[in-house]
C-alpha cells in the first residue's frame, strides 16, 4: 500500500514539474510499466485530481481548491490579508505572509507587484529558509538557540554570491534576528532584491512572518527603519484581531 501511494505521489509531482503528459512519456521518465502508470492515473482521474485530454493527462484545479481551503483554515491569513494589502499601499512595496513547513518558507498570501522576482513567486511557493528574510525570521521564531549542527541539516544551497551557505554564519545571523526582532536578506535569493521580515504569532501555536521586498537600489538604513516600523505595526494589528476572533 505504501509503495502504491509513493508511486501515485511521484506521478503527481512529475505532472506538476513537466506539465501535461501521456502515459508513455511518464512511463519512460519514471521507469515504470505503462500499465502501472495508467492504473494510477485512472484512480487519480476518478477522484478529480487529473484530467484526461485525449490521452494527455494534466493536474486539475482541485489542488487550488484544497490550497484555498487550507489558507482559510489559517487564522493569521484570514485576519491578515486585508492588513497586508493596506501595508503595501502604505509602504509602496510588495509584502507577503509566510509560514514554515517541511524546512521551507511557504508563501501564503502576497499583495503588491514585485518586479525584482520572477512571476513564479505565488501563494504556495516554497522558498529556502536560509536565503530569505522570511525564512530567517521563521527560523529565529521556531528555534530558541540555533545550533550549528541543526542548521547544517538544512540544504544551504547558494543562489547568489551573497547567499549564506555556512551553518556558523547562519547561526550568527539568526541570533542577530532574535536580538533585533526582524530579519533581512540582501540579494541572497535573487539579485537586485532585498527584503525585511517580522514574526507574527496568534497567541496560541500558529506563527508566521510578514515580509516586505525592496529593490536593492532603494534599500537603505532609512528604508529599513521605515519598513520594520510599518511591518511591526501591521503585525500588532493582526495579532490583536487574531486574539479577538477566537
Amino acid at each position: 500500500m505504501v509503495k502504491a501511494i509513493e508511486k501515485t505521489l511521484t506521478i503527481l509531482n512529475t505532472l506538476s514539474a513537466i506539465g501535461p503528459s501521456g502515459t508513455s512519456e511518464l512511463a519512460d521518465k519514471l521507469e515504470m510499466p505503462r500499465s502501472t502508470i495508467h492504473h494510477h492515473l485512472q484512480v487519480l482521474e476518478s477522484h478529480q485530481f487529473v484530467v484526461n485530454d485525449s490521452g494527455t493527462y494534466r493536474l486539475t484545479f482541485r489542488f487550488l481548491e484544497i490550497g484555498q481551503e487550507l489558507r482559510h483554515q489559517n487564522e493569521l491569513f484570514v485576519v491578515g490579508q486585508s492588513e497586508i494589502s493596506e501595508l503595501t499601499d502604505n509602504i509602496g512595496y510588495p509584502a507577503g505572509m509566510y509560514v514554515k513547513e517541511h524546512g521551507s518558507a511557504v508563501l501564503v498570501f502576497r499583495a503588491g507587484l514585485d518586479p525584482t522576482v520572477p512571476v513564479t513567486l505565488y501563494p504556495g511557493r516554497h522558498l529556502p529558509l536560509h536565503a530569505t528574510a522570511a525564512g530567517k525570521a521563521l527560523l529565529a521564531s521556531t528555534v530558541e538557540k540555533p545550533r550549528v549542527e541543526r542548521l547544517a541539516e538544512l540544504p544551504l544551497d547558494g543562489y547568489t554570491d551573497k547567499t549564506i551557505t555556512s551553518p556558523d554564519k547562519l547561526a550568527e545571523d539568526i541570533r542577530t534576528v532574535s536580538d533585533n526582532g526582524y530579519a533581512t536578506a540582501t540579494e541572497e535569493r535573487w539579485e537586485s532584491r532585498c527584503s525585511v521580515a517580522v514574526p507574527v504569532h496568534d497567541g496560541r501555536t500558529r506563527s508566521a512572518v510578514l515580509e516586505a521586498a525592496v529593490p536593492a537600489a532603494e534599500f537603505s538604513e532609512s528604508t529599513l527603519e521605515t519598513l520594520t516600523t510599518e511591518l511591526q505595526q501591521t503585525v500588532n494589528v493582526i495579532q490583536i484581531k487574531s486574539e479577538y476572533s477566537e
